[in-house]
């Protein structure tokens, strides 16, 4: 087994809840700065500072986090799946 290409599913996730959600733990989990994660993820500051705020209401309100909702994608999907 190749741990480096399953590494690399974690550290260069392609899909967006994924990416969102590895940023967001290498900012609490690994208390990695900000700056060091957009970097790491090719995201801009603006967006993880986005994500960190937008997590910290969620967390405040008891709301899902951003990366477990279903997006308009999946939405659209199941209304395929369905209506077929």
């Amino acid at each position: 087994m190749d741990v480096n290409n399953r590494a690399d599913y974690f550290l260069q996730p392609r899909q967006p809840n994924h990416r969102r959600y590895e940023v967001l733990r290498s900012v609490f989990v690994e208390e990695e700065s900000m700056q060091d994660v957009a970097s790491r993820f090719d995201v801009s500051y603006g967006t993880v500072r986005n994500w960190v705020s937008e997590f910290c209401r969620c967390q405040d309100t008891n709301d899902e986090p951003p990366f477990f909702r279903k997006s308009n994608e999946d939405d659209h999907r199941s209304l395929q799946v369905a209506t077929t």
